[in-house]
Protein backbone atom coordinates (compact mmCIF):
# COMPACT_ATOMS: atom_id res chain seq x y z
CA UNK A 1 0.00 0.00 0.00
CA UNK A 2 1.73 3.31 -0.68
CA UNK A 3 0.22 6.69 -0.68
CA UNK A 4 -1.61 8.05 -3.89
CA UNK A 5 -2.38 11.94 -4.41
CA UNK A 6 -5.19 13.45 -6.73
CA UNK A 7 -6.20 16.64 -7.32
CA UNK A 8 -9.74 17.87 -5.85
CA UNK A 9 -11.59 21.64 -6.76
CA UNK A 10 -14.18 22.09 -4.31
CA UNK A 11 -15.93 24.68 -3.56
CA UNK A 12 -16.31 25.56 0.57
CA UNK A 13 -13.71 26.86 2.91
CA UNK A 14 -10.83 25.75 5.33
CA UNK A 15 -12.10 23.05 7.79
CA UNK A 16 -10.73 25.98 10.64
CA UNK A 17 -13.29 28.56 8.71
CA UNK A 18 -16.57 25.56 9.22
CA UNK A 19 -15.22 24.05 12.29
CA UNK A 20 -18.33 26.01 14.50
CA UNK A 21 -20.62 25.27 12.06
CA UNK A 22 -19.81 21.38 11.68
CA UNK A 23 -18.90 21.30 15.33
CA UNK A 24 -15.65 19.22 15.21
CA UNK A 25 -17.83 16.65 13.56
CA UNK A 26 -16.91 14.82 10.15
CA UNK A 27 -17.58 16.86 6.46
CA UNK A 28 -19.31 13.66 5.27
CA UNK A 29 -21.81 13.77 7.66
CA UNK A 30 -22.94 17.39 5.98
CA UNK A 31 -22.73 16.21 2.47
CA UNK A 32 -18.79 17.60 2.24
CA UNK A 33 -15.72 16.39 1.24
CA UNK A 34 -12.30 16.99 2.04
CA UNK A 35 -9.04 17.66 0.50
CA UNK A 36 -5.89 16.62 2.90
CA UNK A 37 -3.01 18.55 1.13
CA UNK A 38 -0.35 15.82 1.98
CA UNK A 39 -0.97 12.09 3.40
CA UNK A 40 -2.07 12.21 7.28
CA UNK A 41 -2.27 16.02 7.00
CA UNK A 42 -4.31 17.34 10.42
CA UNK A 43 -7.96 18.56 9.98
CA UNK A 44 -7.04 21.99 10.73
CA UNK A 45 -5.24 22.13 7.56
CA UNK A 46 -8.08 20.42 5.16
CA UNK A 47 -10.19 22.62 2.87
CA UNK A 48 -13.58 21.18 3.14
CA UNK A 49 -16.56 21.44 0.58
CA UNK A 50 -19.04 20.25 -2.48
CA UNK A 51 -16.80 18.59 -5.13
CA UNK A 52 -16.84 19.64 -8.28
CA UNK A 53 -14.23 17.81 -9.80
CA UNK A 54 -11.27 15.74 -9.12
CA UNK A 55 -8.32 13.82 -10.76
CA UNK A 56 -6.29 11.23 -10.40
CA UNK A 57 -2.40 10.94 -9.87
CA UNK A 58 -0.82 12.41 -13.47
CA UNK A 59 -4.36 13.34 -14.93
CA UNK A 60 -6.76 16.19 -15.89
CA UNK A 61 -10.00 16.42 -16.10
CA UNK A 62 -12.80 18.43 -17.48
CA UNK A 63 -14.83 20.68 -15.27
CA UNK A 64 -18.88 21.96 -16.66
CA UNK A 65 -18.68 25.52 -15.21
CA UNK A 66 -22.24 24.83 -14.58
CA UNK A 67 -21.27 21.99 -11.76
CA UNK A 68 -19.51 25.52 -10.36
CA UNK A 69 -22.37 27.61 -9.96
CA UNK A 70 -24.77 24.59 -8.62
CA UNK A 71 -21.93 24.05 -5.73
CA UNK A 72 -21.76 27.43 -4.77
CA UNK A 73 -25.12 27.31 -4.52
CA UNK A 74 -24.86 24.21 -2.78
CA UNK A 75 -22.41 25.29 -0.56
CA UNK A 76 -24.48 28.48 0.53
CA UNK A 77 -28.28 26.88 1.24
CA UNK A 78 -26.01 23.84 3.51
CA UNK A 79 -23.81 26.55 5.70
CA UNK A 80 -25.17 30.26 5.03
CA UNK A 81 -21.75 31.00 4.06
CA UNK A 82 -19.83 32.28 0.67
CA UNK A 83 -17.77 29.35 -0.48
CA UNK A 84 -13.85 29.98 -2.51
CA UNK A 85 -13.28 27.97 -5.27
CA UNK A 86 -10.35 26.12 -4.07
CA UNK A 87 -7.85 23.76 -5.57
CA UNK A 88 -6.43 21.31 -3.93
CA UNK A 89 -3.96 18.09 -3.73
CA UNK A 90 -4.97 15.37 -1.66
CA UNK A 91 -2.86 12.64 -0.21
CA UNK A 92 -4.47 9.39 0.42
Amino acid sequence: MGIAYKAKLLVGLTYEELKHFMDDGDPEDFGFEYASPYYDAPRDEWVVGIRVGSTSDYDFSYINAELITEAFDKFMEITGLGGDLILSPHGH
